[in-house]
């Protein structure tokens, strides 16, 4: 990739992609040029002297040498969805011209822990053994869609963070949230709160509010329930998946209370997956209120026509709904027939009217506009 600035990279992008100047995103820019030249020499990065060019930001210590060494060690991108941090945070990423980096959903990132975990099993501190297997492949870590919403998560993070810190490892981090607001009452402030102590003292934090949600700027041409399914449907969910996240399907996993779902494109806080797997044996009411906690866009591709022989799927497509709705999440389907057809069965035929009510104020402008 040729070496440029990331300013100028981000212009180029605006033109090409038609997209509208933002002042909140082009200052975001700036710092995180200015906080790329400083680490990384205008790209001109090699990992046989990667740790040259952080010698500008080392601030030794003599009183010990296991405490974090630098004043800046990474960048918490925070802003409501669609505020477009996750876009400049990939245009970032793409700009670095070091190989030795790695991109993860939040998501993804904490499956791909617990999998080495257990890899590990029988080993003293495996967190740290994991911290010194990245360290030796990267030298930056992207982290995107930031949220802890239990203890376990929190305190595999709490610990990651600090020894990746210690390991002089940079952090890049995207989240809805402010960092001060993550101290959930459910977590375990002792551990929790050193997390947030870590990145507010050592991370740049930006926030990227600008009172813009860029996904829905091309509402008035959404189709929100698309049927029937054929070729055109599919490649409708693709682009639509491309709109509100940025980037394009790409199948991959996630893990809700603690079981891996395979899904089809997980990028942004949005969520693509099939019918099957979100409403499938196996899944429950606490999956759909924790997805809830995560996404604020879902489309479900491939609804049948649910009739006696899928009663069960159509129970918990009801319950999907119900929380999607409860707590203001865009829904985009692809389906076999129209929303009032969908449903044939006989057992939930009362119920079912309740949720074609709610699909239908789903499915207006209004409700796809209105904030999470």
């Amino acid at each position: 990739m040729k070496n440029l600035s990331l300013i100028l990279l981000y212009k180029k992008a605006i033109l090409l992609n038609q997209f509208k100047f933002d002042e909140v995103q082009y200052k975001t820019i700036t710092i995180l040029n200015r906080f790329y030249k400083t680490l990384f020499d205008n790209q001109r990065v090699k990992y046989f002297n990667f740790k040259k060019f952080l010698k500008i930001l080392i601030r030794l210590t003599k009183k010990n040498r296991e405490e974090i060494k630098l004043t800046t060690r990474g960048v918490y991108l925070w802003g409501e969805p669609g505020c477009g941090k996750t876009w400049i945070a990939s245009l970032f990423f793409s700009s670095i011209s070091s190989n030795r980096k790695i991109h993860f959903h939040f998501c993804r990132f904490i499956l791909y822990v617990r999998e080495k975990m257990k890899v590990l099993q029988g080993h003293n501190n495996p967190l740290l053994i994991i911290a010194h297997q990245l360290k030796f492949k990267i030298d930056i870590l992207f982290i995107d869609e930031f949220y802890i919403s239990d203890n376990s998560d929190a305190i595999i993070i709490n610990t990651l963070i600090q020894e990746l810190l210690k390991r002089e490892v940079i952090l890049i981090i995207t989240s809805n949230i402010n960092i001060e607001k993550l101290n959930l009452k459910c977590l375990e402030n002792s551990i929790w709160l050193i997390t947030i102590e870590n990145i507010q003292k050592y991370f740049k934090i930006i926030n990227m509010n600008s009172g813009i949600d860029y996904r829905t700027r091309h509402i008035k041409s959404i189709c929100l329930w698309k049927c029937p399914l054929n070729e055109k449907s599919c490649n409708y969910m693709e682009k639509m998946f491309n709109i509100l996240s940025g980037n394009k399907l790409k199948n991959s996993m996630i893990r809700i209370n603690y079981r891996d779902i395979v899904v089809l494109g997980n990028s942004n806080g949005v969520l693509s997956i099939d019918f099957q797997s979100i409403c499938g044996d196996g899944r429950s009411h606490h999956d759909y209120m924790k997805l809830s906690r995560i996404f604020h866009s879902i489309l479900i591709h491939n609804i049948p026509i649910m009739k006696y022989h899928n009663e069960n799927e159509a129970k918990r497509f009801l319950l999907l709904i119900d929380e999607l709705y409860v707590n203001n999440i865009k829904l985009i389907v692809s389906a076999e027939t129209d929303k009032l057809n969908i449903y044939q069965g006989t057992h939930l035929k009362f119920e079912y009217k309740r949720c074609l009510s709610r699909l239908e104020e789903m499915q207006s402008e209004n409700y796809f506009q209105s904030p999470n």
